[in-house]
């Protein structure tokens, strides 16, 4: 199991690969201008994606490129994270737009750096797309604070509902191949009086 990260060095910033069992270091890339802001992902085939220092781009740089290549975020990016497919081919992301109510997903081409819209909604109290292993998006949307709608993106505007948790819940994790999901929960008791019991 490895787990991708970012560190401060001797005035650098650094991206690393650390195997999670043993603390290695499996690879390190230091970005030439050292202008790593957040969100550092490798990707597959090597090399690494992250979001500039300005916040205004993502920056990819594969093996045997002599500098990154940027790419601008829509004005309106919500923000980290943002995820790339399993072939290292698109990123995804979300954003909203001026007025905040209307969430659009979007795929960007880590080739050719063009922008396709795969999913515009209605804001919600949140919305968090992923990939699945076939390429496909996973959007786990909460219509409430305590409750999770399922969509799957097979291609731009070509959503299939896949249901919504039939109880309150406070997070949900799914794996990429749709087999497996931990879901949290958490009971409320502000209404609750504490008492002591004395023996005597």
């Amino acid at each position: 199991m490895t787990l991708a990260l970012a560190v401060h060095e001797s005035g650098r910033d650094r991206m690393i690969r650390l195997d999670v069992r043993t603390g290695k270091r499996l690879e390190v890339f230091t970005p030439e201008d050292s202008v790593l802001h957040c969100c550092p992902l490798p990707l597959p085939g090597g090399g690494w994606a992250w979001v500039s220092r300005d916040d205004k781009g993502i920056e990819l740089q594969r093996p045997g490129d002599a500098r990154p290549r940027r790419f601008a975020k829509p004005v309106w990016f919500k923000g980290p994270p943002f995820e790339v497919s399993p072939d290292g081919e698109r990123a995804l992301y979300a954003y909203d737009n001026a007025l905040g109510d209307t969430t659009t997903i979007e795929v960007l081409s880590l080739r050719t750096g063009a922008r396709m819209p795969w999913l515009k909604i209605a804001a919600r109290e949140g919305m968090d797309p992923y990939w699945l292993t076939d390429g496909s998006i996973l959007v786990i949307a909460s219509g409430t604070q305590d409750s999770r709608t399922f969509y799957r993106l097979r291609a731009p505007g070509r959503v299939d509902s896949l249901g919504t948790i039939p109880r309150p819940v406070f997070s949900v994790d799914v794996t990429p191949d749709l087999r497996r999901a931990v879901i949290n929960t958490r009971e409320y008791l502000g209404d609750a009086w504490m008492y002591r019991v004395e023996r005597r």
